[in-house]
């Protein structure tokens, strides 16, 4: 399966970060209400939606680099191929 494009997860994870944070919540909630019904001693019951960097270095897990390295391994690149490489490592922000 084909990753989307940065930009597309970007987009996305702006537009769904809300539901996730409310769902946060509700988890955070009801775990507390199962632990006190089942009268099991806590300290504190916390959750987080995972900041967009850190969403995206785990949905792309530096799979640029990999592959750029593969390529290079199999086939020199030229300076023009070099500077395109380098401006679509930049547009990832890679």
């Amino acid at each position: 399966m084909e990753k989307p494009s940065v930009q597309k997860s970007q987009e996305w994870y702006d537009q769904n970060r809300d539901q996730y944070e409310g769902l946060v919540t509700t988890l955070e909630k009801l775990i507390e209400t199962l632990l006190k019904e089942n009268r099991i001693p806590y300290h504190s019951v916390n959750g987080r939606v995972k900041a967009r960097d850190s969403f995206l270095q785990n949905v792309y897990q530096g799979a640029a680099g990999d592959l750029v390295a593969a390529f290079l391994r199999e086939r020199p690149i030229s300076a023009r191929e070099r500077a395109e490489l380098r401006r679509l490592l930049d547009e990832m922000e890679v």
